[in-house]
Protein backbone atom coordinates (compact mmCIF):
# COMPACT_ATOMS: atom_id res chain seq x y z
CA UNK A 1 0.00 0.00 0.00
CA UNK A 2 0.98 3.41 -0.75
CA UNK A 3 2.10 5.42 1.62
CA UNK A 4 -0.71 8.64 2.05
CA UNK A 5 0.98 12.23 0.79
CA UNK A 6 -0.84 15.38 1.84
CA UNK A 7 0.77 18.52 -0.84
CA UNK A 8 -0.64 21.46 -2.30
CA UNK A 9 0.49 23.86 -5.17
CA UNK A 10 0.33 27.84 -4.78
CA UNK A 11 1.67 31.08 -6.44
CA UNK A 12 3.01 28.87 -9.70
CA UNK A 13 2.39 31.22 -12.92
CA UNK A 14 -1.71 31.14 -14.37
CA UNK A 15 -1.43 28.32 -16.77
CA UNK A 16 -0.38 25.45 -14.15
CA UNK A 17 -2.58 23.14 -13.60
CA UNK A 18 -3.45 22.16 -9.92
CA UNK A 19 -4.10 18.58 -11.12
CA UNK A 20 -2.06 17.92 -13.72
CA UNK A 21 1.49 18.89 -13.45
CA UNK A 22 5.29 17.41 -13.25
CA UNK A 23 5.37 17.21 -9.69
CA UNK A 24 1.74 16.04 -9.06
CA UNK A 25 2.49 13.13 -11.73
CA UNK A 26 5.31 12.23 -10.56
CA UNK A 27 5.25 11.84 -7.00
CA UNK A 28 1.70 9.83 -7.85
CA UNK A 29 3.92 6.82 -9.13
CA UNK A 30 5.09 6.17 -5.41
CA UNK A 31 2.45 7.83 -3.04
CA UNK A 32 -1.43 8.01 -2.73
CA UNK A 33 -1.77 11.95 -3.20
CA UNK A 34 -4.70 14.31 -1.52
CA UNK A 35 -4.55 17.64 -2.97
CA UNK A 36 -5.26 19.37 0.38
CA UNK A 37 -5.60 23.30 0.04
CA UNK A 38 -5.79 23.91 3.51
CA UNK A 39 -3.29 21.67 5.76
CA UNK A 40 -0.56 20.18 3.39
CA UNK A 41 2.39 18.50 4.79
CA UNK A 42 3.92 19.52 1.65
CA UNK A 43 3.59 23.27 -0.07
CA UNK A 44 5.44 23.28 -3.58
CA UNK A 45 5.55 26.81 -4.41
CA UNK A 46 6.94 29.57 -7.32
CA UNK A 47 7.45 33.24 -7.65
CA UNK A 48 4.23 34.40 -8.51
CA UNK A 49 2.59 35.47 -5.56
CA UNK A 50 2.79 35.46 -1.42
CA UNK A 51 0.31 32.77 -0.91
CA UNK A 52 2.72 30.60 0.47
CA UNK A 53 3.72 32.48 3.12
CA UNK A 54 0.18 31.15 4.68
CA UNK A 55 1.43 27.79 5.14
CA UNK A 56 2.92 26.53 7.95
CA UNK A 57 3.87 22.92 6.67
CA UNK A 58 7.53 22.11 4.53
CA UNK A 59 7.74 24.48 2.13
CA UNK A 60 9.67 23.00 -1.53
CA UNK A 61 10.21 26.10 -3.42
CA UNK A 62 10.46 25.57 -7.55
CA UNK A 63 11.62 28.64 -10.02
CA UNK A 64 11.40 29.04 -13.48
CA UNK A 65 12.87 32.75 -13.01
CA UNK A 66 16.63 32.81 -12.98
CA UNK A 67 16.59 33.73 -9.03
CA UNK A 68 18.28 32.40 -6.58
CA UNK A 69 16.45 30.53 -3.85
CA UNK A 70 15.97 32.04 0.03
CA UNK A 71 16.33 29.09 2.83
CA UNK A 72 14.74 31.55 5.14
CA UNK A 73 11.66 31.32 3.31
CA UNK A 74 12.10 27.57 2.14
CA UNK A 75 12.97 24.50 3.09
CA UNK A 76 14.27 22.45 -0.01
CA UNK A 77 14.39 23.90 -3.58
CA UNK A 78 14.19 23.07 -7.41
CA UNK A 79 16.10 25.63 -9.18
CA UNK A 80 18.81 26.06 -11.98
CA UNK A 81 21.49 26.72 -9.78
CA UNK A 82 24.48 23.81 -9.23
CA UNK A 83 25.12 24.11 -5.59
CA UNK A 84 26.62 21.78 -3.13
CA UNK A 85 23.72 22.17 -0.97
CA UNK A 86 21.68 19.26 -0.11
CA UNK A 87 18.63 21.76 0.09
CA UNK A 88 18.86 22.14 -3.82
CA UNK A 89 18.24 20.38 -6.70
CA UNK A 90 18.82 21.78 -10.14
CA UNK A 91 16.29 21.14 -12.06
CA UNK A 92 16.20 23.53 -15.06
CA UNK A 93 12.73 24.77 -16.53
CA UNK A 94 12.83 22.81 -19.81
CA UNK A 95 12.37 19.08 -17.53
CA UNK A 96 8.18 20.65 -17.67
CA UNK A 97 7.81 20.78 -21.15
CA UNK A 98 8.85 17.40 -22.40
CA UNK A 99 8.49 13.80 -21.95
CA UNK A 100 12.71 13.71 -22.64
CA UNK A 101 12.27 10.22 -24.01
CA UNK A 102 11.07 12.11 -27.13
CA UNK A 103 14.56 13.51 -27.28
CA UNK A 104 16.01 10.41 -27.45
CA UNK A 105 13.87 8.70 -30.42
CA UNK A 106 15.51 8.26 -34.06
CA UNK A 107 15.48 10.80 -36.36
CA UNK A 108 15.73 10.49 -39.87
CA UNK A 109 18.10 13.87 -40.76
CA UNK A 110 17.15 13.91 -44.70
CA UNK A 111 13.00 13.66 -44.06
CA UNK A 112 13.78 16.58 -41.94
CA UNK A 113 15.84 18.55 -44.53
CA UNK A 114 12.89 18.74 -46.84
CA UNK A 115 10.45 19.78 -44.27
CA UNK A 116 12.34 22.86 -44.04
CA UNK A 117 10.90 25.37 -46.30
CA UNK A 118 11.99 28.30 -44.07
CA UNK A 119 15.67 30.04 -43.01
CA UNK A 120 15.09 31.50 -39.73
CA UNK A 121 12.74 31.89 -36.38
CA UNK A 122 12.64 34.28 -34.22
CA UNK A 123 9.92 34.47 -31.48
CA UNK A 124 9.93 35.92 -28.61
CA UNK A 125 7.42 38.50 -26.60
CA UNK A 126 9.96 39.40 -24.34
CA UNK A 127 12.40 42.08 -25.25
CA UNK A 128 14.65 40.58 -23.07
CA UNK A 129 18.57 41.44 -23.62
CA UNK A 130 20.13 43.26 -26.05
CA UNK A 131 22.51 40.24 -27.42
CA UNK A 132 19.01 38.98 -28.61
CA UNK A 133 17.99 41.76 -30.87
CA UNK A 134 21.16 42.97 -31.47
CA UNK A 135 22.22 38.84 -33.24
CA UNK A 136 18.29 38.84 -34.85
CA UNK A 137 19.35 42.48 -36.86
CA UNK A 138 22.79 40.91 -37.66
CA UNK A 139 21.69 37.77 -39.07
CA UNK A 140 18.63 39.53 -41.13
CA UNK A 141 21.22 41.17 -43.10
CA UNK A 142 22.04 37.97 -44.33
CA UNK A 143 18.63 36.55 -44.99
CA UNK A 144 15.12 37.36 -43.53
CA UNK A 145 14.72 36.33 -39.92
CA UNK A 146 10.94 36.01 -39.55
CA UNK A 147 9.93 37.29 -35.64
CA UNK A 148 6.77 35.41 -34.84
CA UNK A 149 6.07 36.49 -31.59
CA UNK A 150 5.07 40.16 -30.22
CA UNK A 151 8.79 41.38 -30.24
CA UNK A 152 9.86 43.00 -33.41
CA UNK A 153 6.68 41.12 -35.28
CA UNK A 154 7.83 41.05 -39.21
CA UNK A 155 5.26 38.93 -40.32
CA UNK A 156 1.66 40.21 -39.72
CA UNK A 157 0.95 39.04 -36.30
CA UNK A 158 2.64 36.67 -33.54
CA UNK A 159 1.36 33.04 -34.26
CA UNK A 160 0.00 32.69 -30.98
CA UNK A 161 -1.27 29.20 -28.87
CA UNK A 162 1.01 27.22 -27.28
CA UNK A 163 3.85 24.26 -27.29
CA UNK A 164 1.63 22.94 -29.95
CA UNK A 165 1.62 25.93 -32.30
CA UNK A 166 4.97 26.74 -31.71
CA UNK A 167 6.57 23.89 -32.32
CA UNK A 168 4.65 23.33 -35.76
CA UNK A 169 5.86 26.78 -36.70
CA UNK A 170 9.11 25.98 -35.73
CA UNK A 171 9.29 22.64 -37.80
CA UNK A 172 9.33 24.63 -40.65
CA UNK A 173 12.15 26.43 -40.32
CA UNK A 174 16.10 25.28 -40.55
CA UNK A 175 17.38 27.47 -37.73
CA UNK A 176 15.22 28.96 -34.47
CA UNK A 177 16.64 31.35 -32.38
CA UNK A 178 17.25 29.91 -29.08
CA UNK A 179 18.28 32.93 -26.85
CA UNK A 180 17.43 33.01 -23.37
CA UNK A 181 16.15 36.08 -21.48
CA UNK A 182 19.46 36.14 -19.91
CA UNK A 183 22.92 34.64 -19.24
CA UNK A 184 23.35 32.57 -15.98
CA UNK A 185 25.37 29.16 -15.27
CA UNK A 186 22.76 26.77 -15.24
CA UNK A 187 19.62 28.86 -16.52
CA UNK A 188 18.74 26.37 -19.21
CA UNK A 189 15.06 26.89 -20.21
CA UNK A 190 12.50 25.48 -22.71
CA UNK A 191 14.24 27.81 -25.59
CA UNK A 192 16.34 24.91 -26.55
CA UNK A 193 14.13 22.37 -26.49
CA UNK A 194 11.72 23.25 -28.96
CA UNK A 195 14.02 23.09 -31.56
CA UNK A 196 15.11 20.09 -30.68
CA UNK A 197 12.17 18.15 -30.72
CA UNK A 198 11.06 20.12 -33.98
CA UNK A 199 14.19 18.93 -36.07
CA UNK A 200 15.11 22.77 -36.12
CA UNK A 201 18.74 23.87 -35.48
CA UNK A 202 19.04 26.34 -32.07
CA UNK A 203 21.22 29.11 -32.47
CA UNK A 204 21.93 29.35 -28.79
CA UNK A 205 22.68 32.34 -26.13
CA UNK A 206 22.78 32.21 -22.56
CA UNK A 207 23.97 29.56 -20.22
CA UNK A 208 27.55 29.03 -20.93
CA UNK A 209 27.53 25.73 -18.99
CA UNK A 210 25.01 24.66 -21.67
CA UNK A 211 26.49 21.82 -22.54
CA UNK A 212 26.49 19.96 -19.54
CA UNK A 213 22.62 20.06 -20.41
CA UNK A 214 22.59 18.71 -24.04
CA UNK A 215 24.66 17.50 -26.75
CA UNK A 216 27.33 20.43 -27.99
CA UNK A 217 27.02 18.97 -31.59
CA UNK A 218 22.74 19.47 -31.54
CA UNK A 219 23.51 23.28 -31.90
CA UNK A 220 25.17 26.37 -32.65
CA UNK A 221 26.53 28.04 -29.53
CA UNK A 222 27.13 31.68 -29.29
CA UNK A 223 29.34 31.16 -26.22
CA UNK A 224 31.96 29.26 -29.03
CA UNK A 225 32.90 31.70 -30.95
CA UNK A 226 34.93 34.56 -30.29
CA UNK A 227 32.16 37.56 -31.36
CA UNK A 228 28.84 37.95 -33.03
CA UNK A 229 31.06 37.71 -36.81
CA UNK A 230 32.56 34.52 -35.99
CA UNK A 231 28.93 33.38 -34.43
CA UNK A 232 27.08 34.78 -37.87
CA UNK A 233 29.47 33.29 -40.21
CA UNK A 234 29.24 29.51 -38.86
CA UNK A 235 25.40 29.62 -39.32
CA UNK A 236 25.79 30.92 -42.53
CA UNK A 237 28.20 27.86 -43.38
CA UNK A 238 25.58 25.62 -41.69
CA UNK A 239 22.49 26.97 -44.18
CA UNK A 240 25.24 27.01 -47.05
CA UNK A 241 26.55 23.11 -46.80
CA UNK A 242 23.91 20.67 -46.69
CA UNK A 243 26.40 17.97 -45.53
CA UNK A 244 27.30 20.28 -42.45
CA UNK A 245 23.40 20.56 -41.42
CA UNK A 246 22.79 16.91 -42.12
CA UNK A 247 25.52 15.97 -39.73
CA UNK A 248 24.27 18.22 -36.61
CA UNK A 249 20.75 17.32 -37.39
CA UNK A 250 21.42 13.81 -36.83
CA UNK A 251 23.22 14.87 -33.51
CA UNK A 252 21.12 13.65 -30.75
CA UNK A 253 20.12 15.88 -28.01
CA UNK A 254 21.70 14.68 -25.15
CA UNK A 255 24.97 12.85 -24.95
CA UNK A 256 25.53 9.60 -25.74
CA UNK A 257 21.43 9.78 -26.45
CA UNK A 258 21.32 9.76 -22.69
CA UNK A 259 18.85 11.73 -21.10
CA UNK A 260 20.96 13.92 -18.51
CA UNK A 261 20.77 13.17 -14.68
CA UNK A 262 19.22 16.72 -14.05
CA UNK A 263 15.96 15.86 -15.53
CA UNK A 264 15.98 12.10 -15.44
CA UNK A 265 12.65 11.43 -13.82
CA UNK A 266 14.30 8.76 -11.53
CA UNK A 267 16.98 10.78 -9.94
CA UNK A 268 13.98 14.27 -9.17
CA UNK A 269 11.65 11.12 -7.71
CA UNK A 270 14.66 9.79 -5.82
CA UNK A 271 14.95 14.02 -4.23
CA UNK A 272 11.20 14.00 -3.68
CA UNK A 273 11.40 10.84 -1.83
CA UNK A 274 14.54 11.93 0.63
CA UNK A 275 12.31 14.95 1.21
CA UNK A 276 9.52 14.04 2.30
CA UNK A 277 11.23 10.75 4.43
CA UNK A 278 13.05 13.74 6.34
CA UNK A 279 11.61 14.79 9.40
CA UNK A 280 12.49 18.74 9.78
CA UNK A 281 11.30 21.61 11.71
CA UNK A 282 10.06 23.41 8.74
CA UNK A 283 11.65 27.25 8.61
CA UNK A 284 7.94 28.36 8.31
CA UNK A 285 7.68 27.76 12.03
CA UNK A 286 9.94 30.63 12.59
CA UNK A 287 7.84 33.66 10.96
CA UNK A 288 6.06 36.20 12.33
CA UNK A 289 3.18 35.50 10.46
CA UNK A 290 2.63 32.45 13.20
CA UNK A 291 3.02 34.47 16.35
CA UNK A 292 0.55 34.06 18.82
CA UNK A 293 0.54 37.96 19.32
CA UNK A 294 -2.17 39.10 16.79
CA UNK A 295 -0.66 42.33 16.57
CA UNK A 296 2.73 41.00 15.60
CA UNK A 297 1.66 38.24 12.79
CA UNK A 298 -1.07 41.09 11.51
CA UNK A 299 1.61 43.61 10.89
CA UNK A 300 4.06 41.33 9.33
CA UNK A 301 1.14 40.35 6.78
CA UNK A 302 1.17 43.47 6.20
CA UNK A 303 4.93 44.83 5.27
CA UNK A 304 4.83 41.27 3.43
CA UNK A 305 1.87 41.99 1.13
CA UNK A 306 3.26 45.67 1.38
CA UNK A 307 7.47 44.55 0.17
CA UNK A 308 5.53 42.83 -2.36
CA UNK A 309 4.19 45.13 -4.54
CA UNK A 310 6.32 47.63 -4.18
CA UNK A 311 9.18 44.74 -5.80
CA UNK A 312 6.35 44.50 -8.36
CA UNK A 313 6.62 48.35 -9.27
CA UNK A 314 10.13 48.64 -8.65
CA UNK A 315 11.08 45.38 -11.21
CA UNK A 316 8.58 47.05 -13.80
CA UNK A 317 9.99 50.48 -13.62
CA UNK A 318 13.32 48.76 -14.11
CA UNK A 319 12.71 46.93 -17.14
CA UNK A 320 10.92 49.73 -18.96
CA UNK A 321 12.00 50.41 -22.24
CA UNK A 322 10.68 51.60 -25.78
CA UNK A 323 10.50 47.74 -27.12
CA UNK A 324 8.61 46.80 -23.84
CA UNK A 325 6.31 49.51 -25.00
CA UNK A 326 5.71 48.46 -27.88
CA UNK A 327 5.14 44.78 -27.55
CA UNK A 328 2.38 45.66 -25.28
CA UNK A 329 0.50 47.89 -27.78
CA UNK A 330 1.09 44.86 -29.92
CA UNK A 331 -1.03 42.82 -27.33
CA UNK A 332 -3.72 45.27 -27.23
CA UNK A 333 -4.06 45.64 -30.89
CA UNK A 334 -4.36 41.42 -31.17
CA UNK A 335 -6.97 41.96 -28.51
CA UNK A 336 -9.25 44.97 -29.65
CA UNK A 337 -8.33 44.16 -33.34
CA UNK A 338 -8.79 40.74 -34.20
CA UNK A 339 -9.08 40.16 -38.01
CA UNK A 340 -12.15 38.12 -39.28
Amino acid sequence: MKKRLKVYFTDFWDTFKLEDNYFLNLIKNAYDVEIDPVNPDFLFYSNFGINHYKYKCVRIYFTGENVRPDFNECDWAFSFDYSDDERNYRFPLYGLFADMNELTKPKDPEKLFLMKSEFCNFIYSNPGPKKRKELFLKLSQYKQVHSAGRYLNNIGGSIGGFEKEKREFISRYKFTFAFENSSYPGYTTEKLLDPLLCGSIPIYWGNKDVCRDFNPKSFINYHDYENDEDFINKIIEYDNVKQLYLEMLAEPAFKNNTINEFVDKRNVLEKLKYIFSCDIVPVAEKSPLFSENKIVSNLWAAGTRLKYNSDLIRNKAALFSIDRVMVKAHKIKEKYFKKD
